[in-house]
């Protein structure tokens, strides 16, 4: 869900915040570059009955990337974790990050990133192991995935090539890792 629609009161976005009774445990993942309207974004899946808020830190599109938001913000770790503590300062429910690995492979610091968005209060991580620039080619380093398991304390979930079961096994075998998003 895109902030700045939140923001600016679009009702098709206000209207991707409606969740039927039947979803029961819901998270929304919202993307923008803004803290102080990424709060209120918080405040707005919080108030929907979502039961977590996910920041969206992986999402390689251009589209997204130019406003700043999706894996730009790994650009900017100080930025990025504005927008963590600002959310997570916002809402009484767990604020997550999905990040990827970082902007180029050649850049990516994907555990001072897992350790600082922890730090600003991000309650979970999910972690796709390749860099923006890398979009889904190649394949997934889940040793990424094991080095921020090590790293943080908070649970960290895997993502990336995950996409059969004896796949998610070995993965959450081989990272450590609570859990696995397909």
């Amino acid at each position: 869900i895109a902030s700045m629609g939140l923001h600016h009161g679009n009702r098709k976005t206000r209207e991707m915040l409606h969740m039927d009774p039947a979803e029961g445990l819901t998270a929304m993942q919202v993307f923008g570059a803004d803290p102080a309207v990424m709060a209120e974004a918080a405040r707005a899946v919080a108030d929907s009955g979502a039961v977590a808020v996910d920041i969206n830190m992986g999402c390689p599109v251009p589209k997204i990337c130019k406003t700043g938001a999706g894996a730009a913000l790994l650009a900017d770790l100080d930025h990025a974790s504005a927008i963590v503590r600002a959310m997570a300062d916002a809402v009484d429910i767990p604020v997550m990050v999905k990040m990827r690995r970082g902007l180029t492979p050649r850049e990516a610091q994907p555990v001072e990133a897992a350790k600082r968005f922890a730090d600003a209060g991000a309650a979970a991580l999910t972690v796709h192991p390749r860099a923006a620039a890398e979009e889904y080619g190649g394949e997934a380093d889940h040793r990424i995935t094991a080095d921020v398991v090590a790293a943080v304390d908070v649970p960290v979930i895997a993502s990336g090539d995950i996409t059969t079961v004896p796949g998610a096994v070995a993965v959450l075998r081989a990272t450590g890792c609570a859990a696995v998003m397909i």
